[in-house]
């Protein structure tokens, strides 16, 4: 035990004195608290408001956790998923006159004549041709 010194006993006396158990008497007086995991009381008079309709169909805590976590994933699901196209609505609206100009239609047809009769579609169905001159030349 020399070897050790003084302060090499007082440490082996420490750990003597940490293995030995406890008496049944001192095991009753140890007490656990765990602090700040408890729910606390509804409020005096229950809940008011948008809080008593959730709390009447989620009455848990874990319930509300899940149901609102599942709203908010859903909402930005939507957001970036579920959205229209953003160039269909910058599409200006088109009359049905410059729709129906715009369309030529084969000089078979018996929509040919009075689509004809609308000013500047001749010059269109003319240029039309020059373009399918170039394409087939």
């Amino acid at each position: 035990m020399a070897f050790f010194g003084r302060t090499g006993l007082a440490a082996l006396r420490m750990g003597r004195r940490m293995t030995q158990t406890a008496s049944p008497a001192q095991k009753q007086q140890i007490v656990r608290r765990f602090g700040g995991t408890a729910t606390p009381p509804p409020p005096p008079g229950g809940y008011v408001g948008f809080e008593k309709v959730v709390r009447s169909v989620f009455p848990e805590n874990w319930q509300i956790v899940i149901a609102f976590g599942t709203l908010e994933f859903g909402l930005i699901f939507l957001m970036t998923r579920g959205g229209g196209d953003s160039e269909a609505e910058a599409a200006p609206a088109v009359s049905s006159d410059a729709a129906a100009s715009a369309d030529i239609p084969s000089i078979v047809s018996d929509e040919f004549e009075e689509w004809s009769k609308i000013p500047g579609n001749l010059e269109k169905w003319e240029a039309s041709l020059e373009d399918l001159d170039k394409t087939l030349a």
